[in-house]
């Protein structure tokens, strides 16, 4: 533990278990705009929402220094690193006590005064944590079990935010699930957790080094917001019924961030051996989407274009004629500012694309048709690197085509639940 530490606000110590523990998620920023995911799920190929589980991979889940500082919200982006790695990559990285305390201290300033956790997350983005990335983050609507089934399934878990009772010590004390909700939230007590399994009678996280399970009409009293977080490493691809492309691209219109590139795989599944995914050469996103003008725009107008999230102010530096396109964005120095470019590419069949090209350029990118890799990703490599992205786009080609090595890791016995009372 690091030395003399100046306090702020320092997050209330209670104990878990004779293990003194702390509290430090500060209540959400009302006026925070966010990616909201259910904007971005499609209803034709998306998955029932099921029960989940992504514990039995994970020996132990570290404090991550919670018992000595009020950094919940770092330790949750911690636990979720766990679960990333191993079941994404299939070695797991479990980052020190040490490195997630730094990471605290640098976002507080040096002060022990808690975290918000959107904020902490969009840092997450922006800087990565402990030598991992993150490419997005969106907000899940909590109150409905079915989006936090899904979210669980598909994303590896949950950043949750709840404010507890001033009775939570009871039944994490005795090994029993927390099912008591006859007390109001107190928002003294906020807390970040990993939502990390979802069964019949409730979900189960990861806090304080353990495993906490509740019932569902706990957990919708006391959380009041939730997210899904985005790992490159977790499934580097669009998860099954989740538009990707669109989801990064509201993320960077609403937040001016470029989120590391995805490229579509299938990413892991709840059972069963784990693909070692290959390295993937991963060059910053550009951002892509389609929008349709009913009519010739003129230049200077100032538009309003309408996204997953809520509306964008643009001026069109040039008039654009009628029809559909693409939409592509990145962030260009400005005056010492990172300021958001919008270019409009047209939007047509897949052969009047390609006879914009070269035959040499056509010919790569049928290639990257022929695996999966979408135009949308295609184009952002265009615009961003324009003559090179062919070899760029041969890079991501031959990744993918390489065989994935499945490794059959060895049973590991189901730890056992108690019954709730």
């Amino acid at each position: 533990m690091m030395g003399n530490i100046p306090q702020g606000n320092t997050p209330q110590v209670n104990e878990v278990r004779g293990r003194p523990v702390k509290f430090g998620k500060l209540p959400k920023d009302p006026s925070m705009k966010f990616v909201q995911l259910r904007n971005f799920l499609d209803a034709q190929s998306l998955p029932p929402a099921n029960y989940a589980d992504w514990t039995t991979k994970i020996a132990s889940w570290p404090m991550m220094d919670n018992d000595n500082y009020g950094d919940c919200v770092m330790a949750m982006q911690g636990h979720a690193i766990q679960v990333f790695s191993e079941y994404g990559t299939g070695t797991e990285d479990i980052p020190s006590d040490a490195a997630i305390l730094a990471a605290y201290l640098q976002q507080t300033g040096g002060a022990d005064n808690g975290l918000n956790i959107a904020t902490s997350l969009g840092l997450f983005v922006q800087n990565g944590l402990c030598g991992e990335e993150l490419a997005a983050y969106a907000a899940v609507d909590y109150t409905q079990q079915n989006m936090v089934m899904l979210g669980v399934q598909l994303f590896g878990g949950i950043g949750l935010g709840i404010n507890l009772p001033s009775n939570w010590q009871t039944a994490i004390n005795a090994g029993e699930p927390w099912t008591d909700t006859r007390l109001p939230p107190n928002q003294m007590m906020g807390h970040a957790i990993w939502i990390v399994k979802t069964e019949v009678d409730g979900p189960t996280c990861v806090t304080w080094g353990q495993l906490q399970k509740m019932s569902w009409a706990w957990f919708q009293k006391y959380a009041d917001e939730a997210y899904v977080l985005v790992s490159p490493e977790w499934a580097n691809g669009a998860p099954v019924g989740v538009n990707m492309t669109a989801l990064l691209a509201d993320y960077t219109l609403i937040t001016g961030q470029n989120p590391p590139l995805i490229i579509p795989t299938t990413p892991p599944g709840p059972v069963g051996p784990t693909p070692v995914v290959p390295p993937v050469v991963t060059p910053p996103l550009v951002a892509t989407s389609v929008i349709t003008f009913s009519g010739p725009v003129p230049a200077g107008t100032a538009e309003i274009l309408r996204t997953g999230s809520g509306r964008v102010g643009v001026s069109i530096s040039a008039a654009i004629p009628e029809g559909s396109y693409l939409l592509v964005s990145s962030t260009v120095p400005q005056g010492g500012k990172h300021m958001m470019k919008l270019d409009f590419t047209p939007h047509c069949h897949e052969a009047e694309l390609l006879s914009f090209f070269g035959p040499d350029e056509a010919n790569s990118i049928r290639k990257a048709r022929a695996v999966g890799i979408p135009w949308t990703n295609i184009i952002a490599l265009i615009v961003q690197y324009g003559p090179e992205f062919m070899s760029i786009l041969a890079q991501i080609v031959a990744a993918l085509q390489t065989p994935p090595v499945v490794v059959t890791p060895p049973p590991v016995p189901a730890p056992a639940m108690k019954t709730p009372c």
